[in-house]
């Protein structure tokens, strides 16, 4: 165990601070099915966009939108993330890392709600 936790040691054989190779499995397979659901829900607002454009912003194109920028901002953590540990930012461990895990979050409660208001 290293100084941050799951971080391994030279003497342990690892790299100098990186996360052990399933974890970081783990989280490149995250992240690619996050910037999947991102991409899908912004083809489809550029659809939904494209094809009803006189309307301007609806319901239906604001939760595209929240939904996709919800994957992308859990795509950059889970990229950040292995980043982060494996150069030891100390902004990772005060604060940086914090703001990018909560805000896809507070992002999907709001387009929860969003969805809510639709029945």
């Amino acid at each position: 165990m290293g100084r941050y936790g799951l971080l391994r040691d030279d003497a342990h054989g690892g790299g100098v601070g990186c996360l052990p190779l399933p974890i970081i499995a783990a989280e490149t397979a995250l992240a690619v099915i996050d910037a999947a659901i991102a991409a899908a829900a912004f083809v489809q607002l550029a659809r939904i966009h494209r094809h009803n454009q006189q309307h301007g912003w609806t319901r239906q194109k604001i939760f595209h939108l929240m939904i996709g920028l919800c994957n992308t901002v859990f795509l950059a953590y889970f990229i950040s993330t292995i980043i982060a540990t494996c150069q030891r930012w100390v902004c990772w461990v005060h604060g940086c890392g914090f703001v990018l895990m909560a805000s896809p979050q507070i992002l999907l409660i709001a387009s929860f709600l969003l969805l809510l208001s639709f029945w």
